[in-house]
């Protein structure tokens, strides 16, 4: 009775159904598979894939079955997979699904099937207990299929969820570019079109940060403070040079260059052979969460103050 426990809470998982080789690795022998469809236990919904439970059935039993019904490594894509991810995207009649190109030619009942040359674990993930391409992956796939503006929405939706950066999107781009996706482009330009109007102006945000300040019960720091390093000059956003407390307020995260990354380790790397202490916060931080950031500009400010007040004892 054990493994058929256990194929109860994977069918749960899996939105009613299992298919046979999942029932054979958790235990079960094929003559009690069989001896399970004969007494109407497991329910034939595709060839090797059964319903498990009629109480377990929804929405997406009939998604779920097509997926298993492809084998290993079988997950939803494109337009199916943005329904999944809760883009705005409408869910088409037939399942989308994509295969290892080992398995090109595999036909399944109700459903599309694609190839991909890439390793499809290597862009998987798992939602609501579906495999699915994962939301980097997704977006660039329906490029193909969607227009502009709603290709743009499903990218902005997903940035404002935490789902994906620009970063990893320009990766996903990356590494489908030497196949025949003639659709990327579009992909990029619509990253290039979120990063230019999603980038603060340096004084805005400074002005921001200096209301923030004023607000506050901290101490004002000096503005645009410049300093000497074996490199020559370095300038910070905001600094308490006393205590060697250095703050910089970053436009724009969600894009660095490999360039631009080495840049900041090194400058990182100087300041901190200098002695100085750095705090860096984003846009997003000074709008959504200034008390937070009032909270450990404070807090690390005390904490060196004192330590310098040892110093001197």
């Amino acid at each position: 009775m054990e493994p058929l426990i256990r194929a109860y809470g994977l069918a749960r998982i899996q939105h009613g159904v299992i298919s046979r080789r999942q029932l054979i690795d958790l235990g079960m022998s094929a003559s009690n598979v069989d001896r399970l469809i004969r007494r109407g236990v497991l329910v034939r919904r595709h060839a090797g894939v059964y319903r498990l439970g009629d109480d377990l059935a929804d929405d997406d039993t009939d998604l779920m079955t097509s997926i298993l019904s492809a084998g290993r490594n079988a997950v939803a894509a494109s337009r199916t997979a943005a329904s999944i991810w809760d883009m705005p995207v409408e869910r088409p009649d037939r399942p989308q699904i994509v295969v290892p190109r080992s398995r090109k030619g595999l036909s399944v009942p109700g459903a599309v099937v694609r190839t991909t040359r890439r390793a499809v674990r290597a862009d998987a993930a798992v939602r609501g207990g579906i495999p699915v391409t994962s939301v980097s992956r997704t977006l660039v796939d329906i490029a193909e299929e969607v227009e502009d503006a709603v290709l743009s929405e499903s990218i902005a939706s997903m940035l404002r969820s935490g789902m994906v950066t620009l970063v990893r999107l320009r990766h996903q781009c990356s590494l489908l570019r030497c196949s025949a996706r003639p659709w990327l482009a579009r992909v990029e330009r619509v990253i290039e079109a979120l990063e230019i109007s999603s980038r603060p102006t340096e004084s805005v945000l400074e002005e921001e940060f200096a209301r923030l300040i004023d607000e506050s019960d901290l101490p004002p720091p000096q503005y645009q403070y410049s300093l000497r390093s074996d490199d020559g000059w370095l300038r910070l956003d905001a600094a308490y040079p006393e205590i060697r407390l250095g703050i910089e307020i970053d436009g724009f995260v969600w894009h660095s260059s490999p360039s631009q990354v080495t840049s900041d380790r090194h400058r990182s790397n100087l300041l901190a052979a200098l002695g100085w202490t750095m705090l860096h916060f984003t846009s997003h931080d000074i709008a959504e969460r200034p008390d937070a950031v009032v909270a450990e500009i404070g807090g690390l400010y005390g904490r060196l103050r004192h330590l310098g007040s040892k110093a001197c004892m």
